[in-house]
């Protein structure tokens, strides 16, 4: 099992660093700050209910990048195995030295497993998610002084994620608790829609945590967002300020 992980781990390490040697590279930097909440509202002792939301602002936060809102539920399968669905309201905005030419608006439907073990005081993570992608163009019509929808285009995505947290003041993760968090995202465009950029994003984050208790965690730290654009020549290197909360209610009728 062990050497299995290893395998796949290896093979994602590979695929990320063939998605920077592909082509000659034009890359632009940008800063960029996002707002984030995530909570887990408990339904019953296996179902979850689970809300995100981004507000993601570019330019030290000046002008709009992305709004993401999220809604899923989560079944716990097994201790550590978690299977979630759910679906994400996207919509972004032309922004920076690359800006796209039009606005989208992005409905995805999503399928996910979360793979959470205990190494020492390290609390890993392994996320596996699969995206339904329909993306609506939005150009603006000077004539008709509106914005109109030109279009819309499927496509689908694999994304792999693994994080870890590490107890700073407390041998584990309890109440009253500094953390570092710390993951690393891969993005991998898939189907017949898909452009040159079979590589789309990769995100490497870290930050500085508190856990006040068990359903509610500030973070605040810096992500490296690097956007392979759809020539697979041109790629922004988003340097972006994280604000994050995670605040999870309890629903069900037992007390946990």
């Amino acid at each position: 099992m062990k050497k299995n992980k290893i395998m796949v781990l290896a093979i994602l390490f590979i695929l990320n660093i063939g998605a920077y040697a592909q082509s000659p590279r034009i890359t632009d930097n940008q800063t960029n700050t996002w707002y984030m909440y995530m909570g887990n509202h408990k339904l019953s002792d296996k179902w979850e209910l689970h809300t995100l939301y981004h507000f993601r602002r570019t330019d030290l936060g000046q002008s709009w990048q992305q709004s993401l809102a999220r809604i899923g539920v989560n079944y716990h399968v097994a201790p550590g195995l978690v299977a979630s669905a759910g679906a994400d309201w996207v919509v972004s905005y032309p922004y920076g030295v690359q800006p796209i030419s039009y606005n989208t608006t992005e409905y995805t439907a999503w399928e996910a497993l979360f793979y959470r073990h205990q190494v020492g005081r390290l609390s890993f993570m392994h996320r596996y998610r699969l995206e339904q992608r329909f993306i609506e163009k939005d150009s603006y019509d000077s004539t008709a002084s509106e914005w109109q929808k030109t279009g819309t285009t499927y496509k689908d995505r694999f994304r792999y994620m693994l994080s870890v947290d590490i107890p700073l003041n407390n041998p584990k993760m309890q109440d009253k608790t500094w953390f570092i968090s710390a993951n690393d995202e891969i993005f991998i465009g898939m189907g017949k829609n898909q452009a040159k950029n079979l590589f789309e994003q990769n995100r490497i984050y870290g930050a500085l945590g508190y856990r006040f208790n068990k359903d509610f965690n500030l973070q605040l730290g810096y992500m490296n967002q690097k956007i392979i654009k759809a020539d697979a020549i041109h790629i922004e290197n988003n340097h972006t300020l994280m604000l994050g909360a995670a605040y999870n209610l309890n629903f069900s009728d037992k007390k946990s």
